[in-house]
């Protein structure tokens, strides 16, 4: 079975011709369902030789809620090494409500600031401070930041601390409330910063 997890960089042509196809196959079956009028129940349906229905959402969502948590730790990991820089003083400024983190770069024996560097989520984003810190640290530095920084997939798996929009409601999940928004429609995760993955799960 193919490794959804596994970044198109590090998949063999093997794999990649095995990817195509099942792409093929599902957008060929859509089409002739889109011209019966009948939709499939998800965009992440694909569909056997047969014409059987191979349901791979869920496989689909492990994967990028698993891609994301790996970028987030990294992210951590990163900020955590720079902060005792031997020439400057690193500082952030996070502003969850305008969804901006201000990296400053300050001067230990002066303290003035030497370069600054911003990170500002997209509307349609969620926000995660640290890959927010990451972002502001490197551009404050003047370095380039990697595309899965900038496009870091979206969450799939609402977990406990993560902030949500429910039908125009907004809060924070709870452990008593985590399931219920799993299996609800129509839940957006708009912060995720102070989740944490599973215990047991790899990042």
């Amino acid at each position: 079975m193919l490794d959804l997890q596994k970044p198109y960089s590090q998949m063999t042509t093997d794999e990649l011709a095995e990817l195509q196809k099942s792409i093929a196959k599902y957008i060929a079956y859509k089409a002739r369902e889109e011209a019966g009028g009948k939709e499939p129940e998800s965009i992440f349906d694909q569909w056997d030789e047969t014409g059987g229905q191979v349901d791979c959402d869920t496989d689909v969502k492990q994967a990028l809620q698993a891609e994301r948590d790996r970028i987030v730790a990294q992210a951590k990991s990163f900020v955590v090494s720079i902060l005792n820089h031997p020439t400057f003083r690193v500082e952030f400024v996070v502003n969850r409500e305008k969804r901006t983190v201000v990296a400053l770069l300050r001067r230990y024996f002066t303290y003035r600031v030497h370069a600054r560097g911003i990170a500002k989520c997209h509307p349609d984003d969620c926000f995660n401070e640290h890959i927010g810190k990451y972002i502001a640290l490197l551009r404050a530095c003047g370095n380039t930041v990697a595309d899965e920084y900038l496009y870091t997939p979206q969450p799939t798996e609402v977990r406990v601390d993560v902030v949500v929009e429910y039908y125009g409601n907004i809060g924070i999940v709870d452990e008593r409330s985590v399931k219920a928004y799993n299996n609800a429609e129509g839940v957006k995760i708009i912060d995720d910063s102070d989740s944490t993955p599973p215990e047991g799960d790899d990042v």
